[in-house]
C-alpha cells in the first residue's frame, strides 16, 4: 500500500482539511503498515534483538546503547551515532604532542587549540562503520594516525598533504569497523578565515 497523505486543508484553521478523527485514522494506517514491514519498537538491550539473519534490512533501536542498528548480511550493524557528550559534540584538546586519544563515542569534532610542538599520534577510539569525524590542527610537526583496533588501514583520499604552516581540517570516515581489519579513509584541506566562498 502506498503512503496515505493527510489533507492539511488550504490554510491553518480553514476547516477544509481532514477532521481530527480522520487524520488519526490515516496516521494509524500508515504506522500499521510500517510496523508490518519490519520497523521495530525500542529494545532494552542488544540481547533482546531478534536474529539478524532472519531480519535483513530491518532497523531497530536499542535503549541500553542509545544506538540504531541495521540488519545486514546476518549481523546487526550499529549506525553512526550522534556525539553523546558536549552540547555541540566538540572536544577542544590542549595537548600539543605525543599520543592524543580521540574518543568518537563521545565527540565527533576535535579541535587542537594550539600549534603542535612535537610529533603527534592521533589515536581514534570507538569509531564505527559510517561514522565521520572532523579534526582541526596546525603546527609544523609529524602527525600519525592509529586506532584502538587490533589492525587498521588508513587511506588518504586525494593528493593534499598535511601543511604544518597552515590550519588543517582533516575529515576521517570509518569504512569498516572490523577489529582485525578496520579501514579508515581521510582527506585533508587547509583553511583560512573567509566569509565569501
Amino acid at each position: 500500500m502506498a503512503q496515505i497523505d493527510l489533507n492539511l486543508g488550504t490554510a491553518a484553521n480553514s476547516n477544509d482539511g481532514d477532521s481530527l478523527r480522520a487524520a488519526m485514522q490515516t496516521i494509524q494506517t500508515n504506522t500499521t503498515e510500517i510496523y508490518a514491514k519490519g520497523v521495530t519498537p525500542l529494545y532494552s538491550t542488544l540481547a533482546d534483538l531478534p536474529s539478524a539473519t532472519d531480519h535483513h534490512g530491518m532497523f531497530a533501536h536499542v535503549h541500553a546503547t542509545g544506538k540504531a542498528y541495521f540488519a545486514h548480511n546476518g549481523n546487526w550493524v550499529a549506525l553512526a551515532n550522534e556525539a553523546s557528550s558536549g552540547s555541540s559534540g566538540l572536544q577542544e584538546i590542549t595537548a600539543t604532542s605525543g599520543t592524543i586519544d580521540l574518543d568518537v563515542s563521545s565527540y565527533s569534532v576535535f579541535r587542537i587549540t594550539s600549534n603542535l610542538t612535537g610529533a603527534t599520534t592521533l589515536n581514534i577510539q570507538n569509531m564505527e562503520s559510517g561514522q565521520v569525524i572532523d579534526i582541526t590542527v596546525s603546527g609544523s610537526q609529524t602527525i600519525t594516525f592509529t586506532s584502538d583496533d587490533t589492525s587498521e588501514t588508513f587511506n588518504k583520499v586525494g593528493g593534499v598533504d598535511y601543511d604544518g604552516t597552515a590550519n588543517n581540517h582533516i575529515q576521517v570516515v570509518c569504512i569498516d569497523q572490523s577489529d582485525s581489519a578496520a579501514i579508515y579513509n581521510y582527506a585533508i584541506g587547509t583553511f583560512t578565515s573567509d566569509s565569501t566562498p
